[in-house]
């Protein structure tokens, strides 16, 4: 399996409006709970939370594509590979794996429950929730 590698100042945009996005969130759990005291508190809670989940995210994803280093040599492997959606943004695949019975998509998830998904919106379900 050949790890193949985009652009870096392609992959430096992305992760650029990615923060963005977390920024903005950041700023309205803030103003959601009233700003001062609480709502920092809260925007450092909702700051840990996305700490932990990158983590676990980056953990799941190294584990399986070390799994899948054991693919033949005429297999290809982009981690994280951006590609464009219709409204001309990016979108993130985790692994995306190209060989002879063709190319797969694939999202890591560490999540807990059933899962669907429809274009880029994912629903989850847990319990009867």
């Amino acid at each position: 399996m050949r790890i193949l590698k985009q652009s870096p100042s392609l992959q430096q945009a992305f992760q650029a409006k990615i923060q963005e996005k977390i920024s903005n969130n950041r700023q309205e759990v803030k103003q959601d709970l009233g700003g001062g005291l609480f709502g920092e508190i809260g925007a450092g809670f909702f700051q840990f939370k996305q700490f932990r989940n990158q983590i676990k995210g980056n953990l799941g994803e190294t584990f399986l594509s070390l799994l899948l280093m054991s693919l033949p040599d005429n297999w290809v492997m982009f981690k994280n590979a951006l590609i464009p959606t219709k409204s001309r943004n990016l979108t993130e695949i985790d692994l995306l794996i190209i060989g002879n019975a063709g190319a797969f998509l694939v999202e890591v998830k560490t999540w807990k429950g059933s899962f669907s998904a429809n274009q880029d919106k994912w629903k989850r379900r847990e319990g009867a929730k």
